[in-house]
Formats: C-alpha cells, sequence, structure tokens
C-alpha cells in the first residue's frame, strides 16, 4: 500500500486502509531494525555500549519521572502568569511544546522579546523565568544525564566486565579455547567455569592421576 500510494495508485480501499495497515507496517520495521542492534553485541565496544545502557535505564527513567514533575510545573507557571500576556504561551498545549522547543535551543530569542504588556514586572518574571528554565533544563539535566551515563560506563568497563558480562557465546568460545588448567585448583575451576558437557572434570582428574600417582 505505501509503494502504491509514492508511485501515484491510489484507490479508495487503499486510502481507507492505509491508517490501520501503516501504523502496524511502521511499528514493525522499528522493531525489527531495533533487533538487528542484538548481532552487534557480539563485538567488544557494541557490547560494553549496550552493556552501559541497559545499566543505566532504570536510573535515567526514575531520573526521567523527576524532571517531567519539574517540567509540570514550569508549564503551569507560564500559562497562568504569562499566557494572557505571551503569545506562545497561550494554552496550556502551546506553553507545553515552546518550553519543550526551547529545551532544543529553538526560538529562544524570540520567546525573550515576544512580550505584549506595558507591565514591568511580567517583562521581568519572563527573563527570569526563562533564565532559570534554561539553566535547570540544558545545563543541570545535561549535566545529571552525562554522570549517569559515565558512572555505568566506568562501572562495565572495570576488570570484571570480560568475565561477567560476556555473551554465552563468547563465554563458550573461551572455555573451548583453553588448553590446560590450574591443577591446583582445578575443582573450584570446574565449578565456577567450565560444564560437565565439555569434558572437564575428566580432564582434570586425568591432570591430577599423572601429577600425583598415589592418589
Amino acid at each position: 500500500m505505501k509503494l502504491s500510494i509514492d508511485h501515484g495508485i491510489q484507490t479508495n480501499y487503499i486510502i481507507s486502509m492505509y491508517d490501520t495497515t501503516g501504523i502496524l507496517l511502521g511499528f514493525g520495521c522499528l522493531f525489527t531494525w531495533m533487533s538487528v542492534l542484538h548481532y552487534l553485541a557480539y563485538d567488544h565496544v557494541f557490547g560494553l555500549l549496550f552493556s552501559v545502557m541497559e545499566r543505566s535505564a532504570f536510573v535515567v527513567l526514575k531520573f526521567l519521572a523527576c524532571i517531567s514533575i519539574l517540567f509540570t510545573g514550569f508549564v503551569l507557571f507560564a500559562w497562568v502568569v504569562l499566557g494572557p500576556y505571551h503569545i506562545k504561551f497561550a494554552s496550556w498545549t502551546s506553553t507545553f511544546q515552546s518550553l519543550l522547543s526551547i529545551m532544543h535551543g529553538d526560538e529562544v530569542y524570540v520567546t525573550f522579546t515576544a512580550i505584549d504588556s506595558d507591565k514591568e514586572i511580567i517583562s521581568y518574571i519572563n527573563v527570569i523565568f526563562l533564565v532559570i528554565f534554561l539553566a535547570i533544563f540544558t545545563l543541570v539535566t545535561l549535566n545529571i544525564f552525562i554522570a549517569i551515563f559515565n558512572t555505568a560506563y566506568e562501572h562495565q568497563h572495570d576488570n570484571t566486565y570480560k568475565k561477567d558480562h560476556r555473551s554465552d557465546l563468547l563465554k563458550f568460545i573461551g572455555r573451548m579455547e583453553t588448553k590446560a588448567f590450574d591443577t591446583d585448583a582445578c575443582v573450584s575451576c570446574v565449578k565456577r567455569c567450565c560444564p560437565s558437557m565439555l569434558g572437564c572434570m575428566s580432564f582434570c582428574d586425568e591432570t591430577n592421576t599423572i601429577e600425583n600417582p598415589s592418589n
């Protein structure tokens, strides 16, 4: 249906069904391409990146919940106080969209100067409000996000990363490439790392028998 519309083939059936099928098609394509990222996790660098994102996801969600509450307070303040005098804050929806665009650096100067009022106090409140809003949601928020990801990265990049956070395939390959065991700690090695299906237990028993014939 999408290809038909792009090529100018438009019938009543295609147009009437496209809204429903288009949504399903869009979500299907999105989730399919997101699943492709799974294959990049076999690489060490990509695996570290995904591990950092997974570890910091819950903390980021909690921080976003706090920021959403604070953002709602700023939206209500701008709508109530500046709404009658500012075209961008005339309604709750436009206030929400305007503050969201200011967070991304869009039309900041216009928002500072688009006050339709002769009252100086309203102009001062507008400037003070926008300065505080920009300071919190561009400087503080961004730095907290960076701190969250830095903390997760440092934790995942320590000495235990390769041991604890490899995929099952890489762990299996690493065991198969191991040609010798530390016989002094063979039993603990088997219990911690090697499943019996690889024959590690028999290898350790044979090695111990050779080194200790009396046993």
